[in-house]
Protein backbone atom coordinates (compact mmCIF):
# COMPACT_ATOMS: atom_id res chain seq x y z
CA UNK A 1 0.00 0.00 0.00
CA UNK A 2 2.93 2.71 0.80
CA UNK A 3 4.47 2.33 -2.55
CA UNK A 4 1.25 2.81 -4.31
CA UNK A 5 0.59 5.94 -2.41
CA UNK A 6 4.13 6.79 -2.94
CA UNK A 7 4.20 5.91 -6.61
CA UNK A 8 0.79 8.05 -6.87
CA UNK A 9 2.39 10.95 -4.78
CA UNK A 10 5.11 11.11 -7.33
CA UNK A 11 2.88 10.90 -10.68
CA UNK A 12 0.83 13.75 -9.28
CA UNK A 13 3.90 16.33 -7.70
CA UNK A 14 5.73 15.45 -11.75
CA UNK A 15 2.29 16.07 -13.29
CA UNK A 16 1.98 19.69 -11.97
CA UNK A 17 5.29 20.40 -13.25
CA UNK A 18 4.79 19.35 -16.18
CA UNK A 19 1.02 21.71 -16.64
CA UNK A 20 3.17 24.60 -15.19
CA UNK A 21 5.58 24.16 -17.98
CA UNK A 22 3.94 23.25 -21.27
CA UNK A 23 4.36 26.47 -23.18
CA UNK A 24 8.45 26.39 -22.59
CA UNK A 25 9.36 22.64 -23.34
CA UNK A 26 10.97 22.91 -19.89
CA UNK A 27 9.61 19.51 -18.72
CA UNK A 28 11.05 16.23 -19.89
CA UNK A 29 9.37 12.84 -19.25
CA UNK A 30 10.83 9.13 -20.40
CA UNK A 31 12.88 6.18 -19.46
CA UNK A 32 15.72 4.91 -18.25
CA UNK A 33 17.25 1.84 -18.59
CA UNK A 34 20.03 -0.22 -16.74
CA UNK A 35 20.77 -1.11 -12.79
CA UNK A 36 18.04 1.24 -12.09
CA UNK A 37 15.34 0.51 -14.41
CA UNK A 38 12.13 3.09 -14.64
CA UNK A 39 10.50 6.51 -15.29
CA UNK A 40 12.59 9.84 -15.51
CA UNK A 41 11.28 13.21 -15.45
CA UNK A 42 13.40 16.65 -16.02
CA UNK A 43 12.36 19.99 -14.89
CA UNK A 44 14.46 23.03 -16.24
CA UNK A 45 14.05 25.95 -13.76
CA UNK A 46 16.83 27.59 -15.09
CA UNK A 47 18.76 27.43 -18.99
CA UNK A 48 21.45 24.81 -17.14
CA UNK A 49 19.71 24.41 -13.73
CA UNK A 50 17.13 21.56 -13.62
CA UNK A 51 15.76 19.18 -11.36
CA UNK A 52 15.56 15.09 -12.10
CA UNK A 53 13.11 12.69 -10.69
CA UNK A 54 13.22 8.80 -10.92
CA UNK A 55 10.56 6.36 -9.98
CA UNK A 56 11.93 2.41 -10.48
CA UNK A 57 11.51 -1.07 -9.11
CA UNK A 58 15.47 -2.23 -9.37
CA UNK A 59 16.07 -5.87 -9.60
CA UNK A 60 14.96 -7.02 -6.31
CA UNK A 61 11.48 -5.28 -6.49
CA UNK A 62 12.71 -2.28 -4.03
CA UNK A 63 10.99 1.13 -5.10
CA UNK A 64 13.16 3.24 -5.60
CA UNK A 65 13.18 7.24 -5.65
CA UNK A 66 15.38 9.87 -6.28
CA UNK A 67 14.98 13.74 -6.76
CA UNK A 68 18.80 15.22 -8.21
CA UNK A 69 19.53 18.90 -8.83
CA UNK A 70 21.46 19.19 -11.89
CA UNK A 71 24.04 21.59 -13.56
CA UNK A 72 24.37 21.49 -17.67
CA UNK A 73 26.97 22.08 -19.75
CA UNK A 74 25.10 21.66 -22.75
CA UNK A 75 27.03 20.93 -26.00
CA UNK A 76 30.54 21.18 -24.51
CA UNK A 77 32.16 17.93 -26.23
CA UNK A 78 32.29 18.41 -30.03
CA UNK A 79 32.97 16.01 -32.48
CA UNK A 80 33.61 15.78 -35.81
CA UNK A 81 32.54 19.57 -35.99
CA UNK A 82 28.53 17.75 -36.49
CA UNK A 83 28.16 16.07 -32.94
CA UNK A 84 27.67 17.83 -29.63
CA UNK A 85 27.61 16.31 -26.25
CA UNK A 86 26.96 17.95 -23.36
CA UNK A 87 27.12 16.85 -19.63
CA UNK A 88 25.89 17.47 -16.32
CA UNK A 89 26.27 16.64 -12.47
CA UNK A 90 24.27 16.83 -9.91
CA UNK A 91 23.52 16.07 -5.80
CA UNK A 92 20.09 15.16 -4.59
CA UNK A 93 18.84 12.34 -2.16
CA UNK A 94 17.68 8.88 -3.05
CA UNK A 95 15.02 6.42 -1.25
CA UNK A 96 14.63 2.86 -1.13
CA UNK A 97 11.31 0.97 -0.17
CA UNK A 98 11.23 -2.66 0.43
CA UNK A 99 7.99 -4.39 0.91
CA UNK A 100 9.42 -7.83 0.27
CA UNK A 101 11.78 -8.36 3.26
CA UNK A 102 14.49 -11.27 2.70
CA UNK A 103 14.93 -10.72 -1.04
CA UNK A 104 17.52 -7.73 -1.08
CA UNK A 105 21.32 -8.13 -0.30
CA UNK A 106 21.20 -5.09 1.69
CA UNK A 107 20.28 -7.52 4.82
CA UNK A 108 17.03 -5.57 5.64
CA UNK A 109 15.61 -6.39 9.32
CA UNK A 110 12.79 -8.42 9.09
CA UNK A 111 10.34 -5.82 10.31
CA UNK A 112 7.56 -4.81 8.29
CA UNK A 113 8.51 -1.82 5.81
CA UNK A 114 12.06 -1.22 5.51
CA UNK A 115 13.52 2.26 4.06
CA UNK A 116 17.12 3.41 2.77
CA UNK A 117 17.95 6.78 2.74
CA UNK A 118 21.09 8.43 1.43
CA UNK A 119 22.60 11.18 -0.75
CA UNK A 120 23.39 10.64 -4.56
CA UNK A 121 25.57 12.34 -6.60
CA UNK A 122 25.23 11.77 -10.75
CA UNK A 123 27.60 12.57 -13.74
CA UNK A 124 26.43 12.03 -17.05
CA UNK A 125 26.43 12.75 -20.84
CA UNK A 126 23.48 13.80 -23.06
CA UNK A 127 22.42 15.11 -26.20
CA UNK A 128 19.19 16.75 -27.35
CA UNK A 129 17.43 16.37 -30.80
CA UNK A 130 15.06 18.65 -32.56
CA UNK A 131 11.81 18.08 -32.00
CA UNK A 132 13.00 17.92 -28.03
CA UNK A 133 13.97 14.96 -27.00
CA UNK A 134 17.26 14.08 -24.88
CA UNK A 135 19.10 10.67 -24.80
CA UNK A 136 21.76 10.37 -21.67
CA UNK A 137 24.05 8.03 -19.88
CA UNK A 138 24.70 8.39 -16.45
CA UNK A 139 26.55 6.94 -13.30
CA UNK A 140 25.57 7.52 -9.76
CA UNK A 141 26.52 6.60 -6.50
CA UNK A 142 24.50 6.77 -3.34
CA UNK A 143 25.75 6.77 0.59
CA UNK A 144 22.90 5.30 2.21
CA UNK A 145 23.11 6.25 5.90
CA UNK A 146 20.11 5.77 7.41
CA UNK A 147 18.85 2.73 8.10
CA UNK A 148 22.06 1.04 7.09
CA UNK A 149 24.87 1.85 5.72
CA UNK A 150 26.39 0.94 2.15
CA UNK A 151 27.21 2.38 -0.93
CA UNK A 152 25.58 1.86 -4.44
CA UNK A 153 26.99 2.95 -7.90
CA UNK A 154 24.39 2.65 -10.76
CA UNK A 155 25.01 3.00 -14.12
CA UNK A 156 21.59 3.92 -16.85
CA UNK A 157 20.77 5.10 -20.26
CA UNK A 158 17.33 6.46 -21.37
CA UNK A 159 15.49 9.12 -23.20
CA UNK A 160 12.80 11.64 -22.18
CA UNK A 161 10.53 13.81 -24.26
CA UNK A 162 10.27 17.25 -23.20
CA UNK A 163 7.00 19.08 -23.69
Amino acid sequence: MKKIATILLFCFSQFGLAQSSTSNQNFGLGIMLGEVTGLTTNYFVKPNHSFDGGLSLDSDEDLEIYLTHLWHYPNSLVFADEISLGWYWGLGPKLIINEENGKDLRKFDDDSDDILIGPRAVIGLNHTFDPPVEIFGQLSSTLYVIEDTDLDIDASIGARFYF
